[in-house]
């Protein structure tokens, strides 16, 4: 019997980009099955805390606790090895993943696996996420609200140019990784979220997940 093919769409972003939007799109329009890096730390956490986190600050930190105790592949291995032994489907997405270690388990796992993985770096314009960020303040408390803001929204419009400052300013383990990602992970693509236009960045994206 020939062994099934999977094809893996893994999404890492700037904060406030939209993955989770990007991710239900692809599910809604292509049958993608959906994995959330978020929703396996929420899971984490209220299971061993005894109730789920209260603000962002509280899950960023377990994260770090846990990859440290752990290894860098313990919040991310549950998910792959879920996938890989799949009965349905061959298309699958997993957002967010915020971490290059994580990310570089999946390539390994995917390599060896003989599965197909596309990375997908997802960014969305300054004010775009400056306002997701706020109208998520609440749950994201104070405390991190004040330092996304000041970090994801630089004095700058260009793209590489803030990522790169992010990169020089901040070392919480938590940073986003998008950098990193699109230098080290062959065949990464970049793709932009504008207002409006979450249908055709899910199609962009599924087109290029087909093509790697």
């Amino acid at each position: 019997m020939e062994k099934r093919e999977i094809i893996i769409l893994a999404i890492t972003k700037t904060e406030g980009a939209g993955a989770r939007t990007i991710a239900r799109q692809l599910v809604r329009t292509y049958g993608y099955k959906h994995y959330s890096v978020r929703d396996e730390l929420v899971e984490k956490y209220t299971h061993m805390c005894g109730m789920p986190p209260a603000h962002q600050d509280d899950l960023e930190q377990f994260a770090t606790d846990l990859r440290r105790s752990y290894g860098v592949e313990y919040i991310i291995a549950p998910l792959i090895a879920d996938i890989l032994h799949s009965k349905k489907g061959y298309l699958f997405v997993i957002e967010s993943i915020l971490c290059l270690g994580e990310l570089m388990y999946i390539s390994k796992v995917c390599k060896a696996s003989n599965v197909r993985l596309a990375l997908a770096a997802l960014d969305a314009p300054t004010e775009m996420r400056r306002k997701r960020l706020a109208e998520h303040a609440k749950f994201k408390g104070k405390k991190t609200l004040e330092r996304l803001l000041k970090i994801y929204v630089p004095p700058t419009t260009d793209y590489f140019q803030a990522v790169e400052w992010f990169e020089q300013t901040d070392n919480c383990p938590e940073k986003i990784n998008v950098w990193k990602c699109l230098k080290y992970v062959p065949k990464a693509g970049h793709f932009k979220n504008l207002n409006g236009q979450q249908v055709q960045t899910a199609a962009c994206m599924h087109q290029y997940a087909l093509r790697i």
